[in-house]
């Protein structure tokens, strides 16, 4: 018994000599300074830049820490990046059976400064690692060799950055100056490789961005493993908020997004403005006059790619979008509802409903990415729109201005976005109803109005403008009839997307134009009906912005030529009757003018003499 004891206490006595050993080495020979000198090169080395370490403690029982460290910009004087603390914590045991359990890595408060100067470098751009790994991937032409397994297991318990802080600003102004903080947690196990990699974590920020008078705030949480993230963002642009919810299963691999939205008031200008900025996209009204001829030649050379090859593969997404109040351009909208789904690269916009220019508006859409420039189909039902609030946000530079309640079902599908792509794959085909309505400004009607020198035509004004519109081939051919004020009018046939005009026209004026029309033309009296309505049949060519109205002369001379022969037989028939009224009477009555003096007389009045 004593025997055994005497061995527990001689192997007692040599783990404590072990240990005190180890830490003598670690205390006496790991020293801060020593540390410093191993580390601070290679950094330097590996970065292009000056490195700072603070005191460093070294513990064989607690680990390391670091009182803070700086990254200096190329100068030497500015701060690229630094950290107020950095601590790292193991486990002293688990290394006896080959197991690294580091209990904590913690980061305080680092921070890294980006900018980007007036010739578009960015600070970062100088930093050796990235010259090397660039000229690396440049000559590289095999592939890289798989990553070794890791001697020994790692379990990190818990990795945690607190209060990172991030600064960027540009000095072009051409991107939004951002200053964002975050808080991680993450806790690490790596058994003997990437493919055993399993991690767990949350993390939340707050982010102020700042662009052209717009400030936008966000701020967020999320929740992630190696499998699935899932986070809330809070998004507000003055006194716009919106919420974010999104989940992402395997976005190591092929990413499923589920992303929903909801807010009380939106101001969508905004968030375009912003989504630009932080896209790049600000610029795009600059090149706008560019863009045409880029296309163009893209036409000319090789096919533009398919948007779905800047998609990750496999990727699938869906969610809705609920908005009580939005504004886009002036025009407001309630009750904004809309459903989608990306699978196999085809975004399809399952419902999109909304109240707006007191009316309402219901579509769906399927855009396939798969096809260089989209292909897409979709149907619309607007009901009871104020066409005037939607051209005036929509389509403020039309000339002409419509106005009334616009009802319609159309169904369309198309390709490309450049207009002549556009144009020629455009069809589509659907029923209209405008009620109660003008046509101001309008070219059509100045020319008909200077045609028919009455200056009451150059506004339409009308209580119903409905018909159907078939879009096919770079043509709309148009069927419709208007019920006006001053006129009704109805019209069947082409109008071309390129303004073109092949249109005949059936115009029907009201009395009181009619009797303004035959003072200044006697034969228009012959065009006239019992209820004293002129009808005239014209045809519209040239273009849109420059109408030309043809009077349909043939017509005209059908219709004087059936007002003759009606007058003729009426002639003939109160002959008649004057006649059969003599005999029975047994009186004496004058000589009657025989048919061929009647058609005389109205050939006189046909031509004014």
């Amino acid at each position: 018994m004593k025997t055994t004891i005497r061995v527990l206490a001689g192997i007692v006595v040599v783990v404590l000599l072990v240990i005190a050993g180890l830490s003598a080495f670690v205390h006496f020979y790991l020293t801060g300074d020593r540390l410093e000198a191993m580390l601070v090169p290679s950094a330097q080395k590996a970065l292009g830049r000056d490195i700072t370490l603070g005191r460093i403690d070294v513990s064989l029982f607690q680990g390391i820490t670091v009182d803070g460290f700086t990254v200096k910009e190329p100068d030497g004087k500015q701060d690229f990046a630094s950290a107020g603390k950095f601590i790292l914590r193991y486990d002293l045991m688990p290394l006896l059976q080959k197991k690294l359990v580091v209990s904590e890595i913690r980061l305080e408060q680092p921070a890294v400064r980006i900018f980007r100067d007036d010739k578009g470098r960015f600070n970062f751009s100088s930093l050796a690692m990235l010259a090397k790994q660039g000229s690396a991937s440049a000559s590289s032409e095999t592939p890289s060799a798989p990553a070794e397994a890791l001697p020994l297991a790692l379990t990190v318990d818990k990795i945690s950055v607190h209060r990172a802080h991030l600064l960027f600003s540009d000095a072009k102004g051409e991107m939004p100056s951002i200053d964002a903080l975050a808080d991680v947690n993450v806790g690490l196990d790596l058994a003997h490789g990437m493919d055993s990699l399993r991690f767990k974590g949350d993390g939340k920020f707050e982010l102020t961005a700042v662009y052209q008078g717009l400030e936008p705030r966000i701020n967020g949480t999320l929740v992630f493993n190696e499998q699935q993230l899932s986070s809330h963002v809070e998004v507000a642009v003055q006194d716009e908020k919106i919420s974010l919810d999104s989940k992402v299963d395997n976005y190591l691999k092929k990413p499923s997004v589920e992303l929903n939205a909801a807010g009380k008031q939106l101001n969508i200008d905004k968030l375009l403005a912003m989504a630009g900025a932080l896209t790049g996209q600000d610029t795009a009204g600059k090149q706008g006059a560019g863009r045409t001829q880029s296309s163009a030649a893209g036409r000319q050379g090789a096919p533009p790619a398919a948007l779905a090859t800047k998609l990750p593969p496999g990727l699938t997404a869906h969610g809705h979008i609920e908005v009580e109040k939005a504004t886009y351009q002036g025009l407001e909208m309630s009750n904004l509802h809309l459903i989608y789904r990306l699978e196999k690269n085809i975004l399809t916009v399952q419902e999109l409903t909304a109240d707006t220019a007191e009316g309402s508006i219901a579509t769906n859409l399927t855009v396939d990415l798969n096809e260089p420039g989209l292909a897409y189909q979709g149907t619309m039902v607007l009901k009871a729109v104020q066409l005037a609030l939607l051209q005036d946000a929509l389509f403020p530079n039309i000339t002409e201005k419509i106005s009334g309640g616009l009802s319609t079902d159309v169904s369309y599908s198309g390709a490309g976005m450049d207009w002549p792509v556009l144009r020629d794959r455009l069809s589509a085909d659907g029923n209209f109803t405008l009620m109660d309505g003008k046509i101001l400004n309008s070219g059509v009607a100045r020319s008909i109005a200077d045609l028919l020198g009455l200056p009451e035509l150059q506004d339409f004004v009308f209580s119903n403008l409905s018909g159907n519109a078939k879009v096919s081939e770079g043509n709309v051919n148009l069927t419709s009839s208007m019920e006006g004020r001053d006129l009704n009018m109805e019209a069947a046939g082409r109008i071309g997307l390129d303004k073109t005009l092949d249109l005949p026209l059936t115009l029907q004026l009201a009395p009181e134009l009619s009797q303004r029309l035959q003072q200044k033309a006697s034969i228009a009296r012959y065009l006239a009906n019992e209820q004293g309505r002129t009808t005239i049949r014209l045809k519209l060519a040239g273009t849109l912005d420059h109408p030309q109205p043809v009077l349909d002369t043939a017509s005209v001379q059908k219709q004087v030529g059936e007002t003759l022969l009606n007058k003729a037989l009426g002639e003939i028939d109160r002959s008649s009757a004057k006649d059969a009224a003599g005999t029975e009477g047994d009186q004496q009555k004058p000589p009657q003018p025989s048919l061929e003096e009647t058609g005389r007389s109205l050939l006189k009045g046909l031509l004014g003499k």
